[in-house]
């Protein structure tokens, strides 16, 4: 997995621990948004009426 790593950070001309840094990030962005979006979506369903 290190030698992944370092091919796609350097491909991105950044250093491994950056790359990894950003990584967590996107990592820790996308939990937030899947859980906004299964609220919205909560939201929605209890909002209709029953069939």
């Amino acid at each position: 997995m290190r030698d992944q790593v370092d091919a796609i950070a350097a491909a991105g001309h950044m250093s491994m621990n950056a790359f990894i840094v950003q990584a967590i990030e996107e990592k820790l962005a996308g939990g937030t948004r899947q859980r906004l979006l299964l609220d919205a979506l909560e939201r929605a369903l209890n909002a209709q009426e029953p069939i």
